[in-house]
């Protein structure tokens, strides 16, 4: 009776699957960063507990030039940590994006078949009330034009009743019996 209504379950279903398949996708790359950003911290620590471990042996000009050496390494480290974290966040983009595209190819056809139907069929309901609508108007003016037949046929009726009377009354006025 309704096709949308018919059809909206099964894109209900595919929105819902989609929408799991996007957000389990991003909750994954969520998860990739956050052990990026555990593995830096661990590293970090390490290192620190290293210069910490050997600032008790080392003289302190050694030790202030193992910190430097740690310090040289910073933009180097922060930038394969840059690489890392936009290599995740562009995977999870493709990904995201193939899921939604693949999902949008697997329902959106159908969907579309969906309303394409739903519009041709109410394309023919319209048809269908306006040839209705078109019969009742040919129906009220035949209707219309009935009561003047009837008007007419009356009043044609009324005449011809009419002039036999006449007749009538001149028939028996003109007739012998009465004149005498």
């Amino acid at each position: 009776m309704f096709p949308i209504l018919q059809s909206s379950a099964p894109a209900a279903t595919a929105q819902l699957e989609a929408f799991f398949g996007i957000t389990k996708r991003y909750a994954m790359g969520l998860q990739q960063l956050a052990d990026l950003n555990v593995q830096t911290v661990k590293a970090v620590f390490e290192e620190s507990a290293s210069v910490l471990a050997s600032g008790s042996d080392v003289k302190p000009g050694d030790f202030m030039g193992f910190q430097w050496t740690l310090f040289a390494e910073v933009p180097e480290k922060s930038a394969a940590y840059a690489r890392h974290f936009f290599q995740i966040v562009r995977e999870t983009e493709a990904d995201i994006l193939k899921e939604a595209r693949s999902q949008y190819e697997q329902y959106g056809s159908g969907m579309k078949g969906a309303f394409e139907s739903a519009m041709q069929q109410g394309s023919s309901q319209v048809q269908k009330s306006i040839a209705s609508i078109s019969d009742v108007a040919s129906s009220a003016h035949a209707a219309s034009a009935a009561p003047k037949l009837i008007l007419d046929a009356s009043e044609s009726t009324v005449d011809s009743v009419t002039g036999a009377t006449n007749a009538s009354i001149e028939l028996v006025n003109t007739s012998p019996k009465h004149s005498a």
